[in-house]
C-alpha cells in the first residue's frame, strides 16, 4: 500500500484538496509568500507520486491555509459592525465544530471516547521481550509495519530488515518476496544472514494471511518458538543449541491459533476485513467447528468484492455439516 501510486480513484480528496488550496491561496494573494508556494507545490508533487506522502499535504494545509483564509475575509470584516463580526466568528466556530464531529463520528462509533489510542495487539510487544530475554540469533526479518517498533526497542543489538521509513525499492521488493513466500524466500534470508523471524499473521488492511507462514509451517529448517494473539517468532534451527530448541519449540499448529485470534481482533474493529473472515472460516472448518466456519464464510461472501469460487463450495459443505450435527 505504501508504494501505491496516487490516483483519483484511491485518493479523490487529495485532488480536491489541491484545487481548494490553490483557490484559497490565489484569493488570499495579499499574504502570498514564495516559501508557501514552494512548500505546497513540493508536498503536492510528493503526494501525486505515492499514496504514503498524501498525509503530509493535509498537515501543511492546517498550517498554511488559515493565514490565507484570514486574508480573504479581512476586507469584509473591516466593513462589518463589531456585532456582526462576533456573530460571524461564532458561525465559523460552529461550522468547524460540525466538520470535526462529522469526521470524528465514525471513530467514536468504532472505539468510543476513551479507546482511540494505540492498541497493543498491533505491536509485537511480548515477542520483542521474548527476543531480548532469550538473546535470539541475529539478524531479524520482520513484518513491514513492525520495523519501526522493533528498531526502537532492539537497536543497536539488532537491525531490522525493513520498516515504513525505508526508501529502497530494492529492499522493499526483497522483503515482499519473502513475505509473499516466493520460491527464493529462504535464499533471500540466507543472503542477509537472517536467523530470527518476527511476523504477524495477516495484513492489516483486509486480513490476508501472509504466505510466508505456509512456507515456515512446512520448512524443517525453521521452528516456531513463540506465539501470541497477533505475533509469532521463528528461529533457524541451526542458529541455536539443540537443548534450547527442544525446550522452547512449540507446535506449528499454533500458527492457526494466532491467525484466529488476530482475525477476530481485526473484524471486531472493521467487519469489512473480508480475508480475515476467509482465513478463520478455513481454520474453523479444519478443526471441525462447523458453526463458526459457516458464520465466517457467510461474512466473507457478504463482504468480499470478488469472492473465491471455493468459498461457495465451503458454504454448502458447512451448511450440510451443521444440519447433520443439529439432527
Amino acid at each position: 500500500m505504501d508504494w501505491e501510486p496516487t490516483t483519483f480513484q484511491n485518493s479523490p480528496y487529495f485532488f480536491y484538496a489541491m484545487g481548494t488550496v490553490a483557490i484559497i491561496m490565489l484569493l488570499g494573494w495579499r499574504r502570498l509568500r514564495f516559501r508557501d508556494i514552494c512548500l505546497m507545490f513540493g508536498l503536492g508533487m510528493m503526494g501525486m507520486k505515492l499514496v504514503r506522502h498524501v498525509p503530509f499535504f493535509y498537515m501543511a494545509i492546517l498550517a498554511i491555509c488559515p493565514v490565507y483564509l484570514d486574508a480573504i475575509v479581512e476586507p469584509l470584516r473591516k466593513r462589518l459592525p463589531t456585532f456582526y463580526q462576533q456573530v460571524a466568528s461564532i458561525l465559523v466556530l460552529c461550522l468547524a465544530g460540525g466538520l470535526f464531529g462529522i469526521m470524528y463520528w465514525p471513530i467514536y462509533k468504532r472505539f468510543g471516547v476513551f479507546k482511540t489510542g494505540l492498541r497493543e495487539w498491533h505491536y509485537p510487544i511480548e515477542a520483542t521481550k521474548f527476543i531480548q530475554e532469550h538473546r535470539l540469533p541475529k539478524n531479524i526479518y520482520n513484518t513491514y509495519d513492525w520495523g519501526g517498533y522493533l528498531a526502537w526497542k532492539l537497536y543497536p543489538e539488532y537491525l531490522v530488515f525493513w520498516d515504513g521509513r525505508q526508501t529502497s525499492k530494492e529492499m522493499f521488493g526483497l522483503g515482499w518476496d519473502v513475505m509473499a513466500g516466493k520460491p527464493e524466500w529462504d535464499e533471500i534470508l540466507e543472503r542477509f544472514d537472517v536467523n530470527t523471524i518476527v511476523s504477524r499473521g495477516a495484513t492489516i488492511d483486509i486480513g490476508q494471511k501472509y504466505p510466508l507462514l505456509d512456507r515456515l509451517r512446512y520448512s524443517p529448517e525453521w521452528s516456531l518458538v513463540f506465539n501470541s494473539e497477533s505475533s509469532m517468532v521463528f528461529v533457524r534451527n541451526s542458529s541455536v543449541s539443540p537443548e534450547w530448541l527442544k525446550e522452547w519449540t512449540v507446535s506449528k499448529e499454533r500458527i492457526d491459533d494466532t491467525l484466529l485470534a488476530e482475525g477476530n481482533l481485526m473484524v471486531r474493529q472493521d467487519l469489512n476485513r473480508y480475508m480475515a473472515w476467509w482465513q478463520m472460516a478455513q481454520i474453523y472448518s479444519k478443526r471441525g467447528e462447523y458453526q463458526n466456519a459457516l458464520f465466517c464464510v457467510q461474512q466473507y461472501l457478504q463482504r468480499a468484492p470478488q469472492p473465491r469460487q471455493e468459498a461457495y463450495y465451503l458454504l454448502k459443505q458447512m451448511e450440510m455439516m451443521v444440519k447433520r450435527r443439529n439432527r
